[in-house]
């Protein structure tokens, strides 16, 4: 997941939205993995 967000931060973004939607995507895989567990 680091190496995924290590990626990102590679990549020059137009902030503020895609930061906004990486963070739910990022919640969403922490719900999922959590409910998986």
């Amino acid at each position: 997941m680091k190496e995924l967000m290590q990626k990102w931060q590679v990549i020059p973004l137009p902030s503020e939205k895609i930061q906004k939607v990486i963070e739910i995507i990022a919640k969403v895989i922490h719900i999922s993995s959590n409910v998986i567990e």
